[in-house]
């Protein structure tokens, strides 16, 4: 958990509406991060610690992957952008009758040259679900859905015949 370390506080004196102004009304804020690395737990913390605690709210909730997590999912999706990349660059040289192709250089996007137009060729999505409220939770979070993706840029040569 992390705290903010801005306390922030304020007052102010509302008017009643007889136009009388009542006694002043003080607030105070300081914000307050906290990270689950299992989104299921959230719901049930939020309903535990902060839904029925006068004065606290949950102001944003944000999905993000471990950067463990989000290294795999890249390796998994850079290996389909290049498979489908070569798959595709088959089909054309099959369709051409012109045989069977070898990668010569495959690259980020962008990082073969001007000449080519990088386009991703490859997208996952990685749904993270629904959180279930375990327990007597007050509230039911969903993550957002975090796109993983990745694209390629490719260069082939027809193997001698």
């Amino acid at each position: 958990m992390v705290v903010d370390r801005q306390l922030r506080t304020w007052s102010h004196r509302p008017w009643n509406p007889d136009g009388v102004q009542l006694l002043p009304v003080h607030h105070a804020r300081v914000g307050v991060e906290v990270k689950f690395r299992d989104f299921t737990e959230l719901s049930p913390w939020v309903g535990e610690h902060v839904a029925n605690t006068d004065g606290f709210r949950v102001s944003r909730v944000q999905s993000a992957l471990t950067v463990k997590r989000r290294d795999e999912l890249m390796r998994q999706v850079s290996t389909k952008a290049v498979l489908d990349a070569c798959n595709r660059a088959q089909q054309y040289a099959d369709a051409l009758g012109l045989g069977k192709i070898h990668p010569v250089a495959v690259a980020d996007a962008g990082m073969l040259g001007e000449s080519l137009h990088p386009r991703p060729v490859s997208d996952a999505y990685l749904g993270v679900g629904s959180a279930s409220s375990a327990g007597d939770a007050d509230v039911e979070l969903v993550p957002e859905h975090i796109e993983v993706s990745a694209a390629v840029d490719a260069r082939f040569a027809v193997e001698d015949a």
